[in-house]
């Protein structure tokens, strides 16, 4: 499973160096450095929390689906939209409440800019 998710950061990394091939290469260098943090995090969360690769993979693919494609990138509109735990309907992560039901939210992520 691993390979799979490697297989994609290489595809990314191979996109960002034809992108950066023209400017000075620091864009390979950040991708390079996402790929260690993020080879990390896993490393510890699936050693501390018994985390499988399945449920790493399961929840990638949760994520990427959320703006409705499976095409391995995460969109702004992904990352700033959630479904209503109660109702299901899509929005905001900033909303304190459901639009549509009025259930009240956990409030903003750390990862959202």
């Amino acid at each position: 499973m691993l390979d799979s998710i490697w297989s994609l950061f290489q595809q990314s990394s191979m996109n960002a160096d034809d992108t950066a091939s023209a400017g000075s290469g620091g864009l390979q260098g950040q991708v390079d450095t996402l790929i260690l943090a993020n080879q990390a995090m896993w490393e510890i969360l699936a050693g501390r929390l018994d985390v499988s690769e399945g449920e790493l993979v399961k929840k990638m693919n949760e994520i990427d689906l959320r703006d409705g494609k499976l095409d391995g990138k995460i969109t702004k509109q992904a990352v700033n939209a959630i479904n209503c735990p109660d109702c299901g309907h899509k929005i905001a992560k900033k909303r304190a409440n459901c639009y549509w039901c009025g259930t009240k939210l956990q409030g903003e992520s750390l990862f959202v800019k």
